[in-house]
């Protein structure tokens, strides 16, 4: 669902989001995957709320059912939520960004995680302008550019520093959209052992990365994330060779997250 029809809901119906026809009514049907996410709201009276939400997909019909929408409660307590008050499926997949504690509440109740793979590309990047640029360096050298014999050296640092994170995301970047094309590829030709291939090499070159990035800093956050998600950024294509077919991004929910929280700013709600 787009932002712009989201925003019509919240802003210009008066019918609850969850009684909304954009989401199928749910009555018993099973769900075997949740897409799920949690913003922060900034608000007059003080405090920032989590706000969490989750949308649940019936695989087989392609129905997706509005399961959680709420602030305040921890992920365990969402999650129980979820068990105790819908149909689970025996096998249950997760489509999440990287938050670490939330993956370790999902793999606690047992779900099979999809790594959004935008979130992998961006939180890569995030992670690696951190530790290439950190705040002493950024200060250093935005000094530097007011010193004038200094300028030209604090540019060739700043280029340097550029490229470099620059150049390695765009090979995560390629690695993923590579990966991604061979799944619209091989779903249609069923060509799932070039598949499978494509999914090995995948984990291989991103392998690579983090090797390099710990080569040349053991203590790189950037490739303690890639190790860490490496595996679970594949899950979408892992399943398309069950014939299983999963999104491998949260933007559906990453959307409704991003009208809830100013909708809660507005009305003061905690």
């Amino acid at each position: 669902m787009s932002s712009f029809k989201l925003k019509k809901i919240f802003y210009e119906s008066g019918i609850h989001p969850t009684r909304n026809p954009i989401y199928s009514q749910y009555d018993g049907q099973t769900i075997d995957a949740i897409i799920i996410d949690d913003t922060k709201s900034k608000r007059r009276t003080g405090g920032r709320p989590s706000i969490k939400g989750a949308l649940g997909l019936d695989l087989e019909t392609g129905e997706e059912f509005l399961l959680y929408l709420g602030a305040g409660k921890s992920w365990s307590d969402v999650l129980s939520y979820i068990n105790g008050n819908y149909n689970i499926s025996d096998e249950m997949y997760a489509i999440c960004d990287g938050d670490a504690n939330l993956q370790q509440h999902l793999g606690d109740y047992g779900y099979r995680i999809q790594q959004c793979t935008n979130h992998f590309v961006k939180t890569s990047m995030y992670y690696l302008w951190k530790e290439q640029y950190p705040k002493e360096e950024r200060m250093r050298i935005k000094n530097d550019f007011f010193t004038k014999n200094r300028v030209k050296t604090a540019l060739r640092v700043w280029l340097t520093i550029y490229f470099f994170v620059w150049g390695i995301c765009q090979e995560i970047s390629g690695i993923i959209s590579t990966l991604k094309n061979s799944v619209k590829k091989h779903r249609t030709d069923r060509n799932f052992a070039r598949l499978e291939w494509r999914i090995d090499t995948t984990q291989k070159e991103l392998l690579l990365i983090a090797n390099e990035l710990l080569s040349r800093n053991k203590g790189s956050n950037t490739a303690k994330f890639i190790l860490m998600t490496a595996n679970k950024v594949t899950l979408f294509a892992e399943l398309t060779t069950r014939g299983i077919q999963i999104p491998d991004n949260n933007n559906h929910v990453e959307n409704l997250m991003g009208i809830v929280g100013p909708r809660i700013k507005k009305n003061r709600q905690s």
